[in-house]
């Protein structure tokens, strides 16, 4: 008869915990809480809003990519950047594209990150640095594995705007490991991919 009280117990820790966890990402200004299955528009956020960014940077990796366009394949940088937050040591996934020698004009940008799944995340796009636009709009599939942030109307470059605004997924995660996989299209053709660092 003890067993289940003890149980039940343990299950009460367990989602008090998990509870915490949520209302950590979900009190901070200007990043919502991004649930499997969910979807939530972007409007940008700064270290003075979200003071919680803070952080250090523990990876930093620049990924020459071929992006396949409806006018022929453009030469492009997909930017990524691990920080950990100097609050929590948690860690938060950052990405920005750059354009190489073309301008790149699109109706849609997608950039799907991977493995979430297990994890809580965040999304939202920094408007405190350089850059030209940041995405609309984040969702996360039904599993949590893939996070993936839309742009809409893209120009990047010609100079000096030659990147998009830095945009992050923001995790409960204090271990980055190599094995994620980010892939980037452009109007829905196929995609360029590269590996790249995850929870």
């Amino acid at each position: 008869m003890k067993q289940p009280r003890l149980q039940l117990r343990g299950r009460s820790r367990a989602l008090r915990s998990f509870g915490l966890a949520v209302a950590v990402l979900a009190t901070t200004a200007m990043a919502a809480v991004l649930p499997p299955g969910g979807t939530i528009a972007l409007h940008g956020t700064t270290l003075a809003l979200l003071p919680g960014l803070k952080a250090t940077v523990v990876q930093d990796v620049n990924h020459p990519i071929t992006l396949t366009t409806p006018s022929g394949p453009l030469l492009a940088v997909f930017h990524e950047r691990v920080t950990k937050e100097v609050a929590t040591g948690t860690l938060d996934f950052y990405f920005w594209l750059e354009t190489v020698k073309k301008p790149l004009q699109a109706d849609k940008v997608e950039v799907v990150l991977t493995s979430y799944n297990g994890f809580l995340t965040g999304a939202e796009y920094r408007t405190d640095g350089s850059g030209l636009m940041g995405p609309y709009q984040a969702k996360r599939d039904p599993t949590g594995t893939e996070v993936t942030f839309t742009f809409r109307g893209v120009t990047i470059g010609p100079a000096p705007a030659q990147w998009t605004r830095a945009a992050f997924v923001r995790t409960n995660s204090k271990i980055e490991k190599l094995g994620g996989i980010a892939r980037i299209s452009v109007d829905g053709l196929a995609p360029a991919a590269v590996k790249i660092y995850q929870p």
